[in-house]
């Protein structure tokens, strides 16, 4: 039967809406229903967020750190908005304690999925920017999660950080994290907005000299990989480790892209020869992208060396222009990305749902452990209590029967003190009496003459 056009008009537009929204995990992989049955134990029931972190705010104050699981009950439980601020003085305190060696790996599914709720995305991107602080890492299914969240959103910047912080940790061996981390970095390129770097403002100097004690000094250091702070080297960075893994197109386009936007114009021409003469390609746009990002702006004092470095890549580039494949480098790596999540989004799903299971289950047993310890710890408290309280009734009870004996004994001391004191007078007699004092001649002379002993 003919339906209405506007009717089938509506429809399409619903469908590709929806298609949209899915962008490219399904809805399940966030495994929702199973997340929100966390701390749903007859253990917890009893449990409120604000007497928590009492708990823990004192453990902190008074020990300076705090049980693992206590911390990981915190994060999980709680829901509101308001708790932000604790839960992230919680966590940078747990992050100074030795005990931030033992956090549970439900920690930082909590923490992360926790802003997520409350859509407190700047505040979970400063928290995971700041690893040395907070102490939050992201696992595979996390940073698909995550990655995927925001791409939905079109927060691309988000999104390129959360690729960025992986390929610092150097944990991109999840296909789906390997291409979605490529492909996020692309739609920022696409479409950059203000990347907030995170440099320390230096001082300024003070007029007059001024001297100031410190235990050692530290000579200035880049790592050239934690140090990084601009987006370029960052994104640069993440092209070349996930391309050094990719023997294809895909993997030289990355490596040569990500060679110049870090600046390392000398690395990229030797890396474009060795395209050059082993007949090896690259995708159809990439040159295009190497040499848009090649128009940066240069301080004066490097830009003439700049220039001849560029001058020499582009020759070097110029033999590689007949050895592109016809596809985009971003159309690519799309399609690998489909393909990878419809070969491994089932496994991820089942494989999240038994850790999180597993996790509750972990956590109910190391909550009555510590529960446990606690009791144990505050019966011994009381045994070492009451048998001070007995020790000190014995002695006001028995003082007057036990007061001839003990007064026998302190003679019998004060007897051998004597001894020991007579004994060691009587030597030290001796001693004086065998000494004999050396005898030192007498001499007579003037200053300017010899001295003549004395007769």
């Amino acid at each position: 039967m003919w339906k209405n056009p506007r009717f089938l008009l509506h429809s399409c537009r619903s469908n590709l809406h929806q298609l949209w929204r899915r962008s490219f995990l399904s809805d399940s992989y966030s495994c929702q229903e199973i997340w929100d049955k966390r701390m749903t134990s007859p253990e917890f029931k009893s449990l409120k967020v604000a007497n928590l972190h009492y708990e823990l705010d004192l453990q902190f104050s008074h020990f300076a750190k705090a049980p693992p699981v206590e911390v990981d009950m915190l994060v999980n439980l709680v829901r509101s908005e308001d708790s932000m601020d604790e839960v992230q003085d919680i966590l940078h305190k747990f992050r100074l304690s030795p005990e931030t060696i033992d956090t549970l790996p439900s920690t930082h599914h909590g923490v992360i999925r926790y802003y997520l709720e409350v859509d407190h995305i700047k505040s979970l991107i400063n928290i995971l920017d700041d690893r040395l602080s907070y102490g939050i890492f992201p696992d595979d299914y996390l940073n698909n999660f995550l990655m995927d969240t925001f791409l939905k959103r079109k927060l691309y910047l988000e999104a390129a950080k959360v690729a960025t912080n992986q390929a610092l940790q150097e944990t991109y061996d999840h296909p789906i994290s390997k291409y979605m981390g490529i492909y996020s970095c692309l739609k920022y390129l696409n479409e950059p907005s203000d990347w907030h770097v995170h440099d320390p403002v230096p001082e300024p100097e003070p007029e007059d000299d001024v001297k100031v004690k410190v235990r050692f000094l530290i000579n200035p250091y880049f790592d050239d990989h934690f140090d990084l702070r601009q987006p370029g080297d960052l994104i640069g960075k993440t092209f070349i480790f996930i391309g050094k893994g990719l023997k294809d197109p895909v993997g030289n386009s990355l490596i040569l892209y990500g060679l110049v936007m870090r600046k390392k114009l000398e690395k990229a021409k030797g890396f474009a020869d060795t395209l050059a003469s082993g007949k090896e390609n690259v995708c159809g746009d990439v040159l295009t992208l190497v040499g848009e990002a090649l128009n940066v702006e240069i301080a004066e004092a490097e830009k003439e060396e700049f220039e001849k470095k560029k001058s020499d890549l582009l020759e070097s580039l110029k033999k590689i222009e007949n050895q592109t494949v016809p596809e985009t480098l971003i159309s690519l790596v799309e399609g690998r990305l489909k393909d990878a999540v419809s070969k491994h989004e089932m496994n991820d799903i089942q494989n999240q749902c038994k850790l999180y299971d597993q996790w509750e289950k972990d956590r109910v047993h190391l909550y009555l452990e510590l529960l446990e310890q606690r009791d144990r710890e505050r019966r011994l408290a009381e045994v070492n209590n009451k048998l001070r309280e007995l020790e000190e009734k014995e002695e006001e009870l028995y003082y007057f029967q036990m007061k001839d004996k003990m007064e026998i004994q302190m003679e019998e001391k004060l007897k051998e003190i004597r001894k020991r004191e007579e004994k060691l007078q009587a030597i030290r007699k001796a001693e004086a009496e065998e000494y004999i004092p050396p005898e030192m001649p007498r001499t007579i002379g003037t200053p300017n003459e010899a001295p003549k002993q004395l007769t």
